[in-house]
Parts: C-alpha cells; sequence; structure tokens
C-alpha cells in the first residue's frame, strides 16, 4: 500500500471510528485527481482537499488544501504534515471542529521543526 493509499484508508477508519462515513463522503469527481470532503458545522461550511503526493516532489509529506467559510467570511490554506499529524489535522478539523486558528499555529511549528 503506498502513502495515499495508506492516508485514505485510514481517513476512512477514522470516519467509521466516529459513525460519519455516510455524511463525509470523499468527492473525487469534482476536481480530477483529487480527493475532497466537506461538512457544515453549526454557521461553517470547512473542506479539505487532498492530492495523493508525487514521489518525485520535494518536500516530503501531505498537503491538505483547506478552506473554512463562516457567513460571508472565507479563509483557507495549505498544510503539509507528515502521515501522522495528517490524520490528526483531519479529525481536527472537519470532525471535531476544532478552532482554525490553533491548527495553522501547529501547522507552522511542525514545519519549523523539521
Amino acid at each position: 500500500m503506498d502513502g495515499a493509499e495508506s492516508l485514505l484508508a485510514a481517513i476512512k477508519s477514522l470516519l467509521e471510528r466516529h459513525g460519519l462515513s455516510e455524511e463525509l463522503v470523499a468527492d473525487t469527481t469534482s476536481v480530477k485527481g483529487f480527493f475532497i470532503w466537506k461538512r457544515t458545522l453549526g454557521a461553517k461550511i470547512r473542506h479539505i482537499r487532498f492530492a495523493p503526493p508525487d514521489p518525485d516532489c520535494q518536500p516530503s509529506g501531505y498537503i491538505l488544501v483547506w478552506c473554512e467559510k463562516n457567513g460571508d467570511k472565507i479563509y483557507d490554506g495549505k498544510w503539509l504534515w507528515d502521515f501522522e499529524h495528517t490524520v490528526k489535522a483531519f479529525a481536527r478539523f472537519l470532525i471535531e471542529g476544532e478552532d482554525l486558528r490553533q491548527i495553522v499555529r501547529d501547522n507552522l511549528a511542525y514545519l519549523g521543526s523539521t
């Protein structure tokens, strides 16, 4: 199993454990080559988009493109993580609905330590 398949299997398992398999289904048709998950949490709409990593590209890791819409305000960006942090960021952002600012700070700290 390659890195992308491992990550997708981990996310699928995570969704099953939280009973969200039917709510958070990956959209694989809107943007070719990407997996997109979308969830509404209260007044916020959150998206994560993931493309399987290219083994020939650096830096290595998983890039998650995220977006949060809260009323008229839209925040978006990218996170680069290793496997473990990618799965945790997915859970924190889409499952737990954690404050986006803290996840961004944690990603910056991670990038500073690599």
